[in-house]
């Protein structure tokens, strides 16, 4: 478990709704209690709406671009093209952040909290 401790990073990529978001901080907090280091990854949109950002040694943060970035004023029409651009620039944004941290040495596991293109990265 020491082993695990010491060596492990996760990358934690969840989908940009408030149902996701909490649960998936929780689970990266809980992560790191356990001595994983946790890199937390949402869109710029939905990273800015996070009213408290945790600040956690172990706990890192890593927002992408969503194609809005926090301008977003979504109407019913608007739905499908928000979760394309988010599709088109979070799945860009992962592949490069997973090569460059594996690159590194720096990442082990990669956990995807409900984005359906997680299949692209």
């Amino acid at each position: 478990m020491e082993n695990l401790k010491n060596d492990c990073h996760v990358l934690l990529v969840t989908f940009p709704g408030q149902g996701h978001i909490n649960p998936s901080l929780q689970l990266a907090k809980r992560l790191v209690n356990l001595g994983v280091k946790v890199t937390f990854s949402t869109s710029l949109t939905a990273f800015h709406r996070i009213s408290k950002l945790p600040n956690i040694e172990g706990l890192s943060f890593a927002p992408f671009s969503d194609g809005y970035d926090g301008k977003l004023k979504v109407s019913v029409g608007e739905v499908d093209s928000f979760y394309y651009s988010i599709v088109s620039h979070g799945s860009e944004f992962v592949t490069q952040l997973i090569e460059s941290r594996a690159a590194e040495g720096h990442l082990s596991v990669v956990s995807f909290t409900r984005p359906l293109w997680d299949g692209l990265v």
